[in-house]
């Protein structure tokens, strides 16, 4: 009795897939022809771009691109360098790269400072590279926060506070 139940069991897994095969092979013809489109397209851009300026230079075009890059979820929506700046205009004390990141996610997505937010390590990291870039050109400063003698010191921005600095006067 179990072997007719493993073999039912079995059969709906192998029609689910070959369900799902003609799903993924006609999403595949669509690109295909999604592709093809933009191939003639291309070609009737450029042949039109050469009877209007027969000197063009078609290798100043780029041709070639990241596609990975181009398909990646951008992290935030506005600009990480105007959310920081926003964040500091707000309340110029002294931030941790962890309660910077925090507000900034928050200001991201229009929530209120009373949420808790959930700080992942890439939204880390993009901050980190903002401060880092905005600390050479000199924005913002820099402190060096204490840390007890037995905590391993991990990096620029695990021990490190940040704010704006002050306009000299």
């Amino acid at each position: 009795m179990s072997e007719s139940h493993l073999v039912s069991q079995l059969a709906k897994l192998i029609e689910r897939s070959y369900k799902e095969k003609a799903i993924v092979s006609y999403q595949i013809a669509q690109l295909n022809d999604q592709l093809n489109l933009l191939g003639e397209q291309i070609q009737s851009f450029e042949k039109t771009l050469g009877y209007l300026d027969p000197h063009f230079d078609f290798k100043s075009i780029r041709k070639v691109f990241d596609a990975e890059r181009l398909v990646r979820k951008q992290l935030f929506e506005g600009s990480i360098q105007q959310l920081i700046a926003e964040v500091f205009k707000r309340e110029n004390h002294w931030r941790t790269l962890h309660s910077l990141t925090s507000d900034v996610m928050k200001l991201d997505k229009g929530l209120q400072s009373g949420y808790r937010i959930i700080v992942g390590r890439e939204h880390q990291y993009a901050v980190g590279n903002a401060l880092r870039k905005l600390y050479k050109q000199g924005i913002i400063e820099r402190e060096e926060t204490y840390l007890h003698h037995k905590a391993k010191r991990r990096g620029i921005f695990a021990r490190s506070k940040w704010r704006i600095k002050a306009i000299e006067a």
